[in-house]
């Protein structure tokens, strides 16, 4: 009889140390849903705030972008939308620094500067790309028109012949490869990240299987 009683006793101390191993088990998970959760929101919360404070910074050139796009518009209307009339200009006025500073160019030169500045701003972390890319379209138009024109200005005459300016319209690189990366992106099949429930339920029904086959385990 008291072999018995201490082989009893010895069986229910089997089961509550692992009823206390599967609890710690469950302690352990749920603690690590909660920090990450956490981070999650924490990290959100910061991200919104920097959007946040962006907002009237991207007001003022959503503003100034019809403008500037109204500028470049007039610019693909004119006659110096073409390589040949750019090409032209810059031999009439004997640089590409004259040409660019010139009349003819003047709705091209404020739509250039709107978007570099949008563009440095953007390179410099000043504000949100996201943002940007969601609201403010890139100037296509105006960028395919000058492929020539900028690499003549960057790698043959900005102050004259032989004096070229590599960094003209240099931001607007960066933001163009910036606009293509996203686009390229968003065109993935990429399938979005399970949410915080989600994970919980998984991990939870995760919980019920390890603490069901311990107590199976210990009834044998």
């Amino acid at each position: 009889m008291p072999d018995e009683q201490r082989s009893s006793k010895l069986h229910q101390l089997t089961q509550i140390t692992q009823i206390i191993s599967s609890l710690s088990i469950v302690v352990g998970i749920l603690a690590a849903v909660f920090t990450i959760y956490s981070g999650s929101r924490n990290a959100k919360m910061a991200l919104a705030g920097v959007r946040l404070s962006t907002i009237s910074t991207i007001k003022e050139f959503i503003d100034a972008d019809a403008e500037a796009r109204q500028a470049a518009d007039r610019f693909m209307a004119s006659e110096y939308s073409k390589p040949e009339a750019l090409h032209q200009l810059i031999e009439q006025k004997g640089s590409g620094k004259r040409a660019y500073d010139s009349d003819e160019l003047k709705d091209l030169r404020l739509a250039g500067h709107h978007y570099e500045m949008l563009a440095a701003l953007v390179k410099l972390d000043y504000v949100d790309f996201k943002l940007v890319f969601e609201t403010i379209p890139f100037p296509e138009d105006i960028w395919g028109a000058t492929t020539q024109f900028r690499t003549e200005l960057r790698t043959q005459n900005w102050s004259g012949k032989g004096k070229g300016l590599p960094d003209f319209w240099g931001n607007l690189d960066y933001l163009e490869q910036r606009y293509e990366d996203a686009r390229r992106n968003e065109s993935r099949n990429q399938y979005p990240l399970k949410t915080a429930g989600a994970v919980f339920l998984l991990l939870l029904f995760a919980i019920v299987l390890v603490v069901r086959h311990r107590f199976t385990k210990s009834h044998h």
